[in-house]
């Protein structure tokens, strides 16, 4: 009798679940995520070049995000100057996904300077210009030179000098500047732990969208995501030419890694991790 009642009631429960699914009445975090997002997205930051401001959106109305994202009176560690005399990029791109593993083994201060400098760094800054290791694809006029979205974090968990933490790079002063000194661990994304814990460091981009709306209005997102990519392509290549690994994902908790940082997910957003390391022989 009792095994009866227990289908039945599974039966019953079951027959719930579907009836909900068929009439849209699951939970929000049961239900299948919505197939046309993407879709809707690439639909509604259409453009026509020379009519885009006939339909803008109050978003061009707001003020410039700053510039450059600094963090006083925290701890800060100057990075040494970059190296021009690395490997041929020829050299470089063949190695960009080598054979191997993460060998557990650290980096040094100077790896990861020249790491950071080849991601997004500054070559060259004045008053009118700031020309970036990593270029952003807006039209190449003086208005637009110092319209750079993405800030780099650093999760050193094995660079020699360096004490375990989160560090945020500034692109700025080409310095490293502490945020949290007890973090270590990653949150949740689709590397298993035993590669995590072997790489030496976790380099985080994140965009702030805000940088580029007042002028580009809702298609900011897309070049903010076309810099992060740029910016992923540098450390691939600068890995390469260390003769170190790099592997990066999109595949994360968001809200765990916005957390983490200390921003809010709408006006900075966690967009690309990349973890780096040494090559295991």
């Amino acid at each position: 009798m009792k095994k009866k009642i227990f289908w039945l009631c599974l039966l019953l429960l079951l027959s719930f679940f579907y009836i909900c699914w068929r009439l849209d009445f699951l939970p929000v975090n049961l239900k299948r995520r919505d197939p046309n997002t993407g879709k809707r997205f690439h639909a509604a930051t259409k453009m026509v070049w020379g009519e885009f401001w006939k339909n803008r959106s109050v978003l061009t109305d707001n003020p410039v995000a700053l510039l450059y994202k600094i963090y006083p009176d925290v701890e800060k560690i100057k990075l040494p100057p970059p190296n021009y005399a690395g490997k041929q990029l020829e050299a470089s791109i063949k190695k960009v996904l080598p054979d191997g593993s993460f060998s557990g083994e650290a980096i040094s201060l100077d790896e990861l300077s020249q790491i950071l400098f080849s991601a997004d760094g500054i070559i060259k800054k004045d008053d009118r210009i700031d020309i970036r290791t990593a270029p952003v694809p807006l039209p190449q006029t003086g208005s637009f030179s110092h319209m750079h979205p993405v800030e780099i974090y650093v999760l050193a968990r094995n660079v020699s000098g360096v004490k375990k933490g989160l560090y945020h790079y500034s692109a700025l002063e080409h310095s490293l500047e502490l945020i949290d000194g007890e973090a270590s661990q990653m949150p949740n994304c689709c590397f298993e732990q035993s590669v995590v814990d072997n790489s030496a460091v976790a380099i985080i981009l994140t965009g702030i969208p805000s940088r580029l709306t007042w002028a580009h209005d809702t298609r900011s997102y897309r070049y903010m995501y076309m810099a992060a990519g740029a910016v992923s392509q540098n450390i691939y290549l600068e890995c390469a030419s260390l003769g170190l690994i790099s592997s990066a994902t999109a595949s994360f908790h968001d809200d765990l890694y916005n957390k983490m940082l200390g921003i809010d997910g709408e006006n900075e957003v966690t967009l690309l991790l990349h973890l780096v390391g040494k090559i295991k022989e």
